[in-house]
């Protein structure tokens, strides 16, 4: 936590977990290699590292806890492979330079300030499994052109605010029966098929 002349990491295969804010504030970290035997990132771990560009996710990790990619300036592109059930509140908020994530079909809900923050993410892709996309979900992300919910057949709920500040998003088609909470000034249009 905190080493700011650590840039490199390439953890044992055998490794299950990642604890809390292990990598914290890490700011010169440039790379890290994450065996696949890890399952579980605890929250935080990755929050403030911001010399970090890309990961690779394990293909058996299943949660990805809240805080985990936290104010990361320089993250461009994350792989999330399809063992992720679960992604926690806030854990890409304030990725400034994240452009584009495709959610694997394990994924249900889209917790509170995910990706809020994430000025540069132009393009989401919605796994057709979604069912709630909660509070502030993407709240700010100006850059927001094109998400995917025309085969989110079972999205159920858009809570409040989860698309406000999205600029360049003029409309978004759901289906009928989804409750769409207040989205507030400078939101796009909701559309229902």
């Amino acid at each position: 936590m905190g080493c700011s002349s650590l840039t490199e990491v390439n953890l044992p295969d055998g490794v299950v977990s990642i604890g809390a804010r292990a990598f914290d504030d890490c700011t010169s970290l440039t790379e890290i290699n994450l065996p696949d035997s890890v399952e579980i990132l605890g929250n935080s771990v990755f929050a403030g590292c911001v010399s970090l560009k890309e990961v690779k996710l394990p293909d058996e990790i299943g949660f990805i806890d809240f805080c985990v990619f936290n104010g990361y300036d320089s993250l461009t592109k994350v792989e999330l492979p399809d063992s992720v059930e679960k992604i926690g509140s806030d854990a890409f908020n304030g990725c400034i330079s994240l452009k584009e994530i495709n959610l694997p079909d394990s994924i249900i809900v889209i917790w509170d300030n995910t990706f809020k923050g994430c000025s540069s993410l132009t393009k989401v892709n919605l796994p057709d499994s979604l069912e709630r996309i909660r509070e502030n979900a993407f709240l700010d992300c100006k850059q927001l052109r094109e998400i995917d919910v025309q085969d989110c057949g079972s999205l159920q709920e858009i809570g409040l605010k989860a698309f406000k500040g999205c600029d360049n998003l003029e409309s978004i088609s759901v289906p009928q029966g989804c409750i769409v909470e207040d989205q507030g000034e400078n939101s796009p249009r909701i559309e229902y098929y």
